[in-house]
């Protein structure tokens, strides 16, 4: 029977630009490869991407034929970043480090299937910083309309996590070919504290404060009489939201074996089903509308507004999905000592994180209802927007070896090794405003590992990686969600060690 079980505990949140090893990969073999010997059949971890590997693992001349097979992985990962704002400043970002522990096991079902289910983070971020904005209304001298407009100091984090639990099956259904079908079942959380714009057109509520000549909220604060914008104000707020169900994908692979032994991969992931993602969300609007309201009653405006202007409100992301992806790979055959190792692979994150719109429903604060009319319930563009991507790695590994050992009468190497490395290129899938923390990982990354395979006696592998991406700028594009974050200047870079383990019993 082959079971393959991955399980994470993630004890602190990965840090920005990691998402999850789909990247770099899942193994520390993997890594050291940028990403490139995914099809190779190495690790029961790799499985992940395509299914059809997990018969592979087996048929490795690397792995002992033992019934059951052991994998355990470390992965830290941390990202060095400078941004500057349009304006000029510099921002102190709170970027942590990322560590996570990657478990798995096999075990072979007969001579030609294998099966498996693991459980791995597939999408992970993390960022904080403070970053000075503009308020829409409040002026320096709020009795001068020429006056500069107040500075606020506003509070950004936002986190992303994604957890998967992926049931495989692959079998072998030729000499020279291996399926694969397998599923994803994936469920998100996500957090996010910041500051937004938000339309005076959203203030339909009736005004009925005994001032005449404006039928709604939005008609008195943008008239040019009581000196509102046209836009709309700037809002606080705090949120936090889960999948309300988990999202699904399927998997399917298939792997085909040279005449010489190499390994030719293809599989495809579609889109996964989708979800909302509910939970609760504070709002603040007392740094702008509240102070501007204020002036007007100490200019003799009153407008009988007895609570402060905060709510709680039911938060909902509606419909969304993650994306899908699909990759090729070659590896050369396993018995060579010099191997080389490509991939490429294709995920249309256009269709995952893009255009995601908060609905706000149920408000604690019941002049919020009066303000905005209806229900009270706002829409809200997070202002995401992200392209597809397209990521291409190149590896290679070399075997060596040291001392001869006698074990009895039989001759055998006592220390065997690997020594690899990879190159790996991606484009930036961030087209619009960059959501803090979460921009995936830069263009270019370069990778290099080890492994110490075991012997007959000692039947335990021990694998390094490490990844460094090259440092690059970037500039964000046009915010839709903060007008102050537009054209963000990013400057950054980042590595991820990883260490692991293998053992066959």
């Amino acid at each position: 029977m082959y079971k393959h079980i991955v399980i994470i505990a993630l004890t602190v949140s990965p840090a920005f630009a990691q998402q999850g090893g789909e990247v770099t990969g899942e193994s520390p073999l993997t890594a050291g490869t940028s990403g490139a010997s995914v099809g190779s059949g190495q690790s029961v971890l790799d499985a992940s991407s395509n299914p059809s590997t997990l018969i592979l693992v087996f048929e490795n001349p690397r792995n002992p034929r033992s019934p059951n097979r052991f994998e355990s992985s470390l992965r830290a990962v941390h990202y060095n970043t400078e941004m500057v704002t349009s304006k000029g400043q510099s921002l102190a970002l709170d970027l942590p480090i990322g560590i996570g522990p990657w478990l798995g096991y096999a075990s072979p079902v007969g001579s030609n299937g294998a099966w498996g289910i693991n459980f791995q983070p597939t999408v992970a971020g993390n960022f904080s910083t403070v970053r000075n904005t503009t308020l829409n209304l409040v002026r320096e001298d709020p009795f001068d309309p020429d006056s500069p407009l107040v500075e606020s100091m506003v509070p950004q984090n936002s986190s992303l996590l994604q957890l998967a639990l992926e049931p495989t099956y692959s079998v072998r259904v030729a000499p020279n070919l291996a399926l694969g079908l397998g599923a994803s079942i994936r469920n998100t959380s996500f957090a996010m504290q910041s500051a937004t714009e938000v339309s005076f057109d959203t203030l339909q509520g009736p005004f009925d404060v005994g001032i005449p000549g404006f039928d709604t909220w939005a008609d008195f604060f943008t008239s040019p009489a009581i000196g509102g914008a046209d836009g709309g104000f700037q809002t606080n707020f705090d949120a936090s939201a889960n999948s309300s169900v988990p999202t699904a994908f399927l998997k399917l692979g298939a792997t085909y074996s040279t005449p010489k032994g190499g390994s030719i991969g293809a599989w495809f992931r579609p889109a996964s089903t989708s979800t909302d993602m509910e939970g609760h969300i504070d709002v603040d609007m007392r740094d702008d509308l509240g102070v501007f309201i204020d002036v007007l009653d100490d200019q003799g405006v009153s407008l009988g507004i007895d609570n402060e202007l905060t709510s709680g409100y039911d938060l909902t992301i509606a419909d969304i999905k993650f994306p899908a992806q699909i990759g090729f790979s070659y590896s050369s055959p396993s018995k060579y000592a010099t191997r080389w190792h490509g991939k490429a692979v294709y995920t249309q994150w256009s269709k995952a994180l893009s255009g995601w719109v908060a609905g706000l429903t149920n408000p604690t604060n019941p002049e919020f209802v009066d303000f905005i009319g209806g229900d009270g319930s706002i829409a809200i563009d997070m202002g995401m927007q992200w392209q597809d991507t397209l990521a291409i790695s190149i590896g290679y590994e070399k075997d060596f070896s040291f001392d001869v050992t006698e074990w009895g009468d039989v001759y055998r190497k006592a220390h065997d090794y690997t020594f690899r490395s990879g190159i790996g290129w991606s484009n930036n899938p961030v087209a619009g405003s960059a959501m803090g923390g979460l921009t995936p990982y830069n263009k270019l990354h370069f990778a290099l590992g080890f492994s110490a395979w075991s012997s007959v006696s000692n039947p335990f592998d021990v694998h390094m990686g490490f990844v460094f991406t090259l440092p690059e700028k970037w500039t964000a594009g046009e915010s839709s969600f903060l007008s102050d974050q537009s054209y963000d200047e990013y400057s950054q870079y980042g590595y991820s060690f990883v260490i692991g383990s293998s053992y066959s019993f």
